[in-house]
């Protein structure tokens, strides 16, 4: 036997012996309390969606008559709530007890009317031997009776031979007049059976704060922080001896408590900030427009909400787009799944408005949000504001949600918002179509309650389509063969190359040109599908293919203004609106009436055929040409700053923090939110945003602080100390920061008091 004292292998015991001694212990079931929590659990999100419903004259009271109870001042109402699923008959002991609380709340207190509500997950069962005639379960003759003699005299029959039944109500019950049994007994007491789960319950809360704050013209996101509170709220007054009470007064509190941010006074100690916001007058001549603070941010992107047109010469996939509307007719949601640029969103369009004369098995009218490029926090709020459009709206509409990242590391982000906002149209009746690059996952699938063949694929063109569309195009009957086969093999049948392919030899009059050495291998990954994209470009007129690889380095979408702005950089592209017409359909998309965006296939092109000097000079230069133009969305004004730091153009820097810092006080929350990536920037690892410019980099850090001040307060800190160390080295060379710090008094105390407003 090894001594263990000398033995160099690890002593950590890894038998079977000891991982079953790690395991659970055996305990006795009847003394675990999962299903009491459970239960009381769904007591509490019971009583807080009640609480957001009080009437001002109303009280919500815990654990009094029953578990909640809606007291005003000549009624109570006593709701009793259980979480329990097994079938319900008037003949329970959950039902008959039940009955006796009701008449024991009324006679202590007779100067009220007592209400008596019992709400259950149960379904109705039916008593056996039909013992109340009609072959119908009783608690649905006692909801539906509405006076009837004969059915109130079954009822009272019925209960008097219960034991359960208290000696009070059968005394009752023997003495009274069916019609002031059904007054006095059945009408007060309601069976609210087969209630939604507590989830359900969850989403009924969020919803009510949604619109909550809505009304006050809040940030969803700010709803969605009030919850646990209120639920926290509940939990502590309900384990009170005494005044056991909520009120609506007390939700506005706790409301304004969780959506108002609070900021220490401390973090305005830095005399940086102040000289920094001081300086902002000399910015008034720096950039490429001759004052950077006429240059607005809005507070959101717009919101695309139309169906966007179809391009030119778009091909029909009759048998693929048949399939959707079958499955979208009998599903109610269909999720259009392909790689990039397969033609998903042209399958959606098609669907929700086909062309004239061609079938279509869906009705109603359609809103369309597009979800193209759009980061996880913006996914939130889009979907949030969708939610409460669907809630407002009085009639049922169909919705496609376009190009929407379902990927489970991205999905999680958003995908509570997004089952609500899908359960809300199914439950309406309207359809929803959702495009998108990533199959969803199945705990989504389950979760919906929906069938996995809902997803449909959109694979690549077949070449009897290739053919159809080619023979659509014009291309001679006698050369189709040749030109099919060189398209297939080009394209690899790519919905994207296939569409610019056809379109190209259309233009062309379908000549014979030897194109043989351009033939590459069917594409398999996006790289492949890119290379193969750029290479087409090589047979366009020069300023088209100019014009493209300019294009090709906007990173997001973008008005047909900006890409005509971007065509004047030198040297000048000819006739630009005519190229840009030109080029819409087979490598620009238009996703609405102003927006477009360049065919992800031609991403960053130019950087294969550019020098980095001259990809720094366009990207400095991209910039301008959209500052040019004023007004900017958030979008575009990231755009700015994106291809400002890329091309090192200090004044878009300049004129995007001055612009951010001139925002009116009453959108400044909405600006933060908007920007509030700001806040992660540069921080870790600590990083001047351009070396040695001193100036610059104080004007950075003190947006970056104020963004973070309403956003990110925890990375305050942090700022300060990088924003310190950052200035020392300046310090002897930039001192006149530092004497201007009297012209920053007014500022200090206009700061001073809205840090001090929020406390």
């Amino acid at each position: 036997m090894k001594n263990k004292s000398s033995d160099n292998t690890s002593n950590i015991d890894n038998s079977p012996e000891r991982n079953e001694r790690n395991q659970e212990p055996n305990a006795d079931s009847k003394r675990q309390a999962h299903a009491s929590i459970k239960g009381y659990l769904y007591q509490i999100l019971h009583s807080v969606n009640a609480w957001l419903d009080l009437a001002k004259d109303e009280t919500l009271s815990l654990e009094g008559i029953e578990d909640f109870d809606i007291i005003s001042e000549d009624t109570i109402t006593a709701v009793q709530v259980k979480d329990t699923q097994r079938n319900i008959t008037l003949k329970s002991n959950e039902a008959l007890n039940a009955i006796n609380r009701y008449w024991e709340s009324q006679t202590r207190n007779p100067d009220r009317r007592v209400n008596f509500r019992f709400l259950t997950r149960s379904k109705i069962g039916k008593e056996r031997g039909n013992p109340l005639g009609n072959d119908q379960p009783g608690l649905r003759l006692w909801s539906r009776c509405q006076g009837d003699e004969e059915i109130v005299k079954k009822i009272s029959e019925f209960l008097q031979n219960q034991e359960k039944i208290s000696e009070e109500v059968k005394n009752f019950l023997k003495e009274t007049s069916p019609q002031q049994i059904y007054e006095q007994l059945i009408e007060p007491i309601t069976w609210e059976t087969d209630s939604k789960d507590a989830n359900s319950v969850k989403q009924s809360i969020n919803d009510k704060l949604l619109r909550h704050a809505n009304k006050l013209r809040l940030l969803p996101f700010d709803a969605s922080k009030v919850l646990d509170a209120l639920l926290n709220e509940a939990f502590t007054v309900a384990t009170h001896k005494e005044n056991r009470k909520l009120t609506k007064e007390r939700f506005f509190e706790i409301f304004q408590e969780e959506t108002t941010q609070r900021v220490s006074t401390q973090h305005l100690r830095h005399l940086q900030m102040l000289a920094t916001q001081a300086a902002w007058d000399d910015t008034s001549s720096a950039g490429p427009t001759d004052n950077p603070s006429d240059v607005t941010i809005q507070s959101y992107s717009p919101t695309q909400t139309v169906i966007p047109p179809l391009y030119p010469n778009v091909f029909q996939r009759t048998d693929l787009l048949t399939s959707i509307q079958t499955k979208l007719q009998s599903d109610g949601i269909v999720v259009i799944q392909g790689g990039v640029d397969k033609g998903k969103t042209t399958l959606a369009i098609l669907t929700a408005n086909p062309i004239e004369g061609t079938w279509s098995c869906i009705d109603g009218a359609w809103s369309w949000r597009s979800f193209t490029n759009k980061d996880s926090s913006h996914i939130v709020q889009d979907l949030q504001r969708l939610a409460i459009a669907i809630s407002n709206q009085p009639s049922q509409v169909n919705v496609v949600l376009d190009d929407l990242n379902l990927q489970p590391q991205e999905l999680r982000g958003y995908e509570e918002i997004l089952r609500t906002v899908i359960y809300r149209i199914l439950e309406r009746g309207a359809k929803l179509l959702i495009t998108s690059q990533h199959k969803p996952s199945p705990n989504l699938i389950r979760s919906l309650g929906v069938s996995s063949s809902v997803t449909i694929n959109v694979p690549n063109f077949t070449e009897p389509e290739i053919r159809q569309f080619a023979k659509e195009m014009g291309c001679p009957a006698n050369d189709i063969d040749t030109w099919v086969t060189l398209v297939q093999a080009h394209t690899g049948g790519h919905p994207r190359l296939v569409h610019a392919w056809i379109v190209r030899l259309q233009e062309e009059g379908w000549r014979e040109k030897n194109i043989l050495t351009s033939i590459l291998q069917p594409p398999e990954e996006l790289k492949e599908e890119r290379e193969a994209a750029r290479l087409l470009l090589t047979d366009l007129p020069k300023d088209r293919r100019e014009f493209l690889y300019r294009l090709s380095l906007m990173s997001i979408g973008f008005r047909k203004d900006y890409a005509l702005k971007v065509a004047e950089i030198p040297e000048p592209i000819r006739h630009p609106g005519d190229i840009f017409s030109q080029l819409v359909g087979p490598w620009i998309d238009q996703v609405s009436e102003n927006y477009y965006t360049i065919s992800p296939l031609l991403k960053d092109a130019a950087k294969a055929v550019w020098s980095d000097d001259t990809i720094k000079r366009l990207q400095a230069n991209i910039a301008d040409a959209i500052l040019k133009t004023k007004k900017l969305t958030p979008t575009e004004a990231w755009t700015v700053f994106t291809h400002s730091i890329a091309g090192e153009n200090k004044e878009g820097v300049i004129a995007f923090i001055s612009s951010l810092m001139n925002a009116p006080q009453d959108d400044w929350k909405n600006v933060c939110q908007e920007f509030s990536l700001l806040a992660h920037i540069k921080i870790d690892p600590p990083e001047e945003l351009f070396p040695g410019d001193a100036f610059l980099n104080q004007m950075f850090r003190s947006l970056q602080y104020r963004i973070a001040v309403e956003v990110k307060p925890e990375h305050t800190p942090k700022i300060l100390e990088i924003w310190d160390k950052e200035t020392k080295p300046y310090e002897p060379r930039q001192s006149y920061l530092m004497a201007r710090l009297m012209l920053t008094t007014q500022a200090l105390r206009y700061n001073q008091a809205q840090f001090s407003a929020k406390k």
